[in-house]
C-alpha cells in the first residue's frame, strides 16, 4: 500500500535534522533570555524584599501593608499572576522573619 501524502510529510519532518550552527546560535540565544531573566528575577525579588522590609516599619495594619507591598509588585511592570505575587510576598515575608531582618 502506498504511502498517503500526509503521512509522507510526517516522515520528513520526523526525519528532518537541525543543522550544527542553527542549534548553537539557539543554544546561546536560550542562554542569554535566561541570564537576563534571572537578573531580572533576582532584581525584582530584591526590590520586593526591600518595600517589605519599609512597610514592616510602619503603622499600617497587617492587611493595609500586604496591599502596599502587592500593589508595589504589580506597578513594577513585570508580568506574573496575582497568586504568584502572593506566594512571593508570602514566602520572602517568611525568609526575612526566619532570618530576624523583621520582627
Amino acid at each position: 500500500m502506498a504511502k498517503s501524502i500526509f503521512q509522507k510529510a510526517a516522515d520528513w519532518i520526523q526525519g528532518f535534522k537541525t543543522p550544527e550552527w542553527l542549534s548553537a546560535m539557539f543554544f546561546e540565544i536560550q542562554l542569554f533570555i535566561w541570564s537576563v531573566a534571572q537578573e531580572e528575577g533576582e532584581d525584582y525579588i530584591d526590590s520586593l524584599k526591600n518595600k517589605i522590609v519599609e512597610v514592616g516599619k510602619t503603622n499600617l495594619s497587617n492587611e493595609d501593608k500586604f496591599k502596599t507591598v502587592f500593589d508595589f509588585a504589580k506597578s513594577q511592570g513585570v508580568e506574573v499572576k496575582d497568586r504568584y505575587i502572593r506566594l512571593l510576598i508570602e514566602a520572602t515575608y517568611n525568609w526575612l522573619k526566619e532570618k530576624e531582618i523583621l520582627p
